[in-house]
């Protein structure tokens, strides 16, 4: 791990639990996106039953691959936040991306449906006609 991902680690685990899984989680999906893969696994490692680790876990998991893993967790998780709750539309959003993984169209398609729902209550434009990653679900 580089001397960044050693300092961001330290300074969270100064902070609350949740602080920490936030802070931590982020530079997972800051790692996640430059490739450095064993280094989101390291700042992930005991954050498994965090709420707030669960996107960065899924991304990590979905860039390795393991779809139905992703697809599992975040299936959990989402039962986890209430249904007006913004981070649900970043966690469903995630899921459709598993679901394509796991070739799963009706799966799909519930889960693309739901997140227009979301985002029509909460009147913010992010249904599947505006995310790129999801043009081509009806």
């Amino acid at each position: 791990m580089g001397a960044g991902g050693g300092r961001a680690a330290g300074c969270a685990t100064a902070g609350e639990p949740a602080l920490q899984a936030e802070v931590l989680a982020n530079l997972a999906e800051l790692r996640v996106a430059q490739v450095r893969l064993e280094d989101a696994e390291r700042l992930l490692a005991d954050l498994d039953d965090r709420l707030e680790s669960a996107r960065a876990i899924a991304e990590l998991r979905l860039v390795r691959g393991a779809c139905d893993l992703a697809a599992l967790m975040l299936t959990r998780r989402l039962r986890e936040v209430t249904e007006d709750c913004s981070e649900r539309g970043a966690l469903l959003e995630r899921l459709v991306e598993a679901e394509l993984g796991r070739s799963a169209r009706t799966r799909q398609m519930q889960v693309a449906h739901q997140l227009a729902d979301l985002a029509a209550r909460l009147r913010c434009d992010m249904g599947p006609d505006t995310l790129p990653r999801h043009r081509g679900l009806p």
